[in-house]
């Protein structure tokens, strides 16, 4: 029988964080739209894609007729233009950097905030050979671990640290305390390659998880035990083509609603533009 445990650490802290997320994509969408048409280049974009347009239809009319002289007038005026986009261009690219400023502050702003983070389990890893470290500086950073009473899968990430405190790689992996239940969320890997052993797979009641991890170049490893109250939310259908129903992770809950209210914002105004120029 599986372990009545839940996933979350508390259902209404979960729900109000849950709310809380879906409140911050909309207001996100709205402020990165906002941002686009405020400082945005809208108006000169679509100039130039009408002077664009026109180029390229006297271009064509001078190719029929072979009209050497007006081509290479043409030629030159779309030298110009070539310019112009240039400019436009990096315009567009300022509004992005503000845009993605507007991201991360969100996402970082959620991700501190987000419940099931609070009794994560922070370790440090050794390589000196003390407690069930074997062997002092053979490159295996190893710790053990009794787990508490939460009975069910665990989940096992890593980070491996270069001298400079800088993030080596991270890897993920898990291991079964009492209870052998479903698989956890498992995030991968990333950066250098970060090699993690788990024995035992099932910890029996009472027993001890030792973790040992291998990354070379790294100075110092840690690893963050979850024990099993995470973030995540099912669809009420499957997205086609990647075949995914459940989403993990607060932000990418927030991404994931961020580009549902920005395409349903765009929807909307694009028909209120649409009944505006009717009545006119």
């Amino acid at each position: 029988m599986a372990n009545p445990r839940t996933y979350l650490v508390n259902i209404m802290d979960f729900t109000f964080f849950a709310v809380l997320v879906t409140i911050a994509a909309i207001i996100y969408a709205f402020i990165a739209r906002d941002l686009q048409y405020r400082f945005g280049n809208r108006k000169e974009m679509d100039a130039f894609q009408a002077k664009s347009k026109v180029l390229t239809e006297e271009m064509n009319e001078a190719g029929k007729r072979k009209d050497t002289k007006k081509i290479e007038e043409l030629m030159g005026r779309q030298a110009e233009l070539m310019k112009e986009m240039t400019g436009l261009m990096m315009g567009s690219f300022k509004v992005m950097i503000l845009v993605l400023a507007v991201f991360f502050f969100f996402t970082w702003s959620i991700n501190q905030l987000d419940p099931t983070a609070k009794d994560d389990i922070v370790l440090k890893l050794q390589d000196n050979g003390t407690g069930c470290d074997l062997a002092k500086g053979d490159g295996i950073f190893t710790v053990c671990y009794t787990p508490n009473n939460e009975k069910g899968s665990w989940g096992v990430y890593v980070k491996a640290l270069k001298t400079d405190g800088g993030t080596l790689g991270e890897n993920g992996s898990y291991f079964y305390y009492a209870l052998n239940d479903s698989s956890p969320y498992v995030k991968g890997p990333k950066g250098e390659a970060v090699g993690i052993a788990i024995e035992p797979k099932l910890v029996p009641e009472g027993g001890q998880a030792k973790i040992a991890v291998t990354a070379a170049g790294a100075n110092e490893v840690e690893v963050m035990l979850d024990n099993g109250t995470r973030f995540y939310m099912d669809l009420p259908f499957t997205i086609p083509i990647i075949e995914v129903k459940r989403i993990n992770e607060a932000y990418w809950w927030f991404i994931f609603l961020a580009l549902i209210s920005g395409l349903v914002i765009s929807f909307l105004l694009g028909q209120i533009k649409k009944m505006k120029e009717k009545k006119a």
